[in-house]
């Protein structure tokens, strides 16, 4: 059935009943006589007809139909129930909510970064974006970070307070991350792989603070099976990268084993809250002994075996950096 085509007719209207079918129309025609010229009957049947209601809604009907210029304007009623509310303005709500429930997915999904989430940015889909989003952190720390050293960021850490524990965590996960972003995309060759080894190395010995809490979170919540193996994971043996890297390395987890040592005679005496070690407890507790002091001792030469290296370490790595920057801007399909 073409709809189109009845809704261009005013007069139609599918709801209401056809014009004979109505039960007030009680004219029996088998009673009516037509002659071919009676007048009379043919008066006194339209006479019948006009009387009742059907009659008179026939008739507005037919004039309207007569007559088009009076039916755009004729007040002609048709009652066929309660006319329906649009639905249009609900229609356009659920819209608008939809457009606003998309764009905060949309910039939901375009914050990108660690655990810190410091800001927005465009996420690499390539090996050389993503190498250009890790060293600019690398070398320039996140947004609104001041660095008045002239070193690079990860490398001024090492003893400039340029962050606090939990800023200075969220920067070298956020860190590791950027760097995991590349080294994901690209093909590894010895080469990248003792990058990969010395950037974790200078990561660790710019941030002994850090790993020191959560060598202590990790004490706190698995003991020392659990401390140990955080130890092996952060500060693994590592035999791929320069000699120099290799004994910082070293000497990052002999300090973390000697932390450990420090933890579990702080913990024995119930020094230990909140994760926190608790040092003048120890004072009142007369934690003053041999092992103490030996323990103390043997973390002090690690740390400064760490002071000794970092330099030069952290120079092999700018220079490593560099290397690779200069050979990815040569590579247009890196």
């Amino acid at each position: 059935m073409d709809n189109e085509g009845q809704n261009k007719n005013p007069g139609n209207n599918s709801g209401a009943q056809g014009i004979f079918s109505t039960p007030e129309l009680t004219v029996d025609t088998e009673k009516i006589t037509l002659g071919a010229n009676s007048e009379n009957d043919k008066s006194r049947v339209a006479s019948i007809f006009a009387n009742t209601d059907a009659g008179q809604r026939a008739q507005k009907l037919n004039n309207a139909m007569e007559s088009p210029a009076e039916a755009e304007t004729a007040d002609i009623v048709i009652d066929s129930g309660a006319k329906k509310k649009s639905k249009m303005p609900i229609i356009m709500a659920i819209a608008v909510l939809i457009v606003i429930a998309i764009g905060l997915v949309t910039f939901a999904v375009s914050k990108i970064g660690g655990d810190g989430g410091d800001e927005v940015t465009k996420v690499p889909t390539t090996a050389k974006e993503a190498f250009e989003d890790y060293r600019n952190y690398l070398v320039n720390g996140p947004e609104g970070a001041e660095n008045t050293t002239g070193e690079w960021f990860l490398i001024a850490l090492y003893d400039e307070d340029l962050l606090d524990v939990e800023e200075k965590t969220n920067y070298v996960n956020t860190l590791r991350v950027k760097f995991n972003t590349y080294y994901d995309m690209i093909n590894k060759t010895d080469e990248t792989e003792i990058y990969d080894n010395l950037l974790g190395i200078v990561v660790n010995g710019a941030s002994l603070d850090v790993l020191s809490d959560e060598l202590l979170e990790t004490y706190t919540q698995g003991g020392k099976d659990g401390a140990q193996k955080y130890i092996s994971n952060i500060a693994p043996e590592i035999k791929k990268a320069p000699n120099l890297a290799i004994n910082m390395s070293v000497s990052v987890r002999d300090f973390l084993k000697q932390q450990l040592n420090l933890i579990e005679i702080y913990d024995s005496f119930n020094c230990i809250e909140n994760n926190m070690i608790l040092y003048s407890c120890g004072k009142d507790e007369g934690l003053q002994s041999a092992t103490l002091m030996n323990v103390r001792k043997n973390q002090s030469a690690s740390m400064q075996s760490i002071s000794q290296l970092f330099p030069n370490v952290a120079n092999i790595l700018v220079e490593m950096t560099n290397d690779f920057n200069n050979s990815i801007r040569g590579t247009d399909n890196a």
